[in-house]
């Protein structure tokens, strides 16, 4: 059936995984890890590939080689084809499959693991700390089995479900404290720790300042939202925190300031390829079943004390 299509040299599973190592790295040097032997070898896997299709499956740009759309197109076939083959290998075997997902820093610490605390959920996971875009398209090519983004940022390629909404309070330590605060002495006078890598927040909240008249200015950015509570608990700044983050110790150290936040809340989804459940079978369904209605019960359960 196959003798024509294979009666040439130059296929191979690894020479596909070499194709498969440059499309996620980006580069040959990447790909490689930067051990030049290795990237020759991956250097003539590609020509030799590229000789049994009889196309160029990779181009020069500047000084850095990468995949022709044709190449790109051969990438993703070959992800799936070894994507299935590992499917079928994991099938046979006795061991657990262990589960990829993907999410930021926060969300992984603060809303994903206490849902994996709960019962139904198999024991074996992978925590990838990923921005948004990488966790879409980690899902979308079968990188990851599930993902948790923002519903804005939900791709079409992919499957979603809603699983709650993140909202914000502006969290004041009570020795900054000067009577009762407003939203705009809230922003605009205290000192703001802030995540500074966080665009779209930052813009949000200098939008809410200046339509109230005033100025939002942090005093101290930070690279995640651990350290910004941190910050908070020294008692000498104020933050807008999701407020998923606030536990028990926090808020005896606090007071929250009442205030309209509604344009900072964002909806989350947790996101799957329908290609990968549908491979992995009834356990997929089940995972992603009990994954759903875990994070749905945190996210109840949060609503419920807040």
């Amino acid at each position: 059936m196959f003798k024509e299509f294979l009666q040439n040299e130059g296929l191979s599973l690894e020479r596909l995984h070499t194709l498969v190592l440059l499309a996620d790295a980006g580069s040959l040097t990447k790909a490689a890890g930067n051990d030049p032997g290795r990237q020759t070898r991956m250097s003539h896997h590609l020509r030799e590939l590229g000789e049994f299709f009889h196309i160029a499956l990779t181009e020069r740009s500047g000084r850095t080689l990468k995949l022709t759309p044709k190449g790109q197109e051969l990438a993703q076939i070959a992800r799936n084809h070894l994507s299935t083959l590992q499917t079928f290998a994991r099938s046979v075997q006795t061991a657990e499959h262990e589960w990829a997902i993907g999410a930021g820093d926060s969300v992984l610490q603060w809303w994903l693991m206490p849902a994996l605390g709960r019962r139904g959920l198999p024991p074996r996971w992978s925590l990838q700390n990923l921005r948004t875009a990488e966790i879409g398209s980690r899902v979308a090519d079968e990188r990851l089995d599930f993902g948790l983004v923002r519903s804005d940022a939900v791709r079409d390629s992919v499957e979603a479900a809603q699983i709650g909404t993140i909202k914000y309070a502006i969290v004041v330590p009570r020795r900054l404290l000067r009577g009762n605060l407003s939203t705009k002495t809230a922003l605009a006078e205290l000192p703001h720790a802030t995540i500074g890598t966080d665009g779209q927040l930052t813009e949000r909240l200098r939008k809410i300042a200046s339509d109230l008249g005033s100025v939002f200015q942090a005093r101290l950015k930070c690279d995640s939202l651990g350290l910004c509570l941190a910050a908070v608990r020294t008692g000498r700044y104020a933050a807008v925190l999701p407020t998923y983050i606030l536990d028990e110790e926090t808020l005896a150290g606090v007071e929250i300031v009442e205030a309209d936040l509604e344009e900072l809340n964002r909806p989350m989804a947790l996101i799957w390829n329908r290609r990968t459940v549908e491979m992995l079978g009834r356990d997929a369904v089940e995972t992603k079943n009990a994954l759903l209605a875990a994070l749905w019960a945190e996210d109840e359960e949060r609503r419920r004390e807040g």
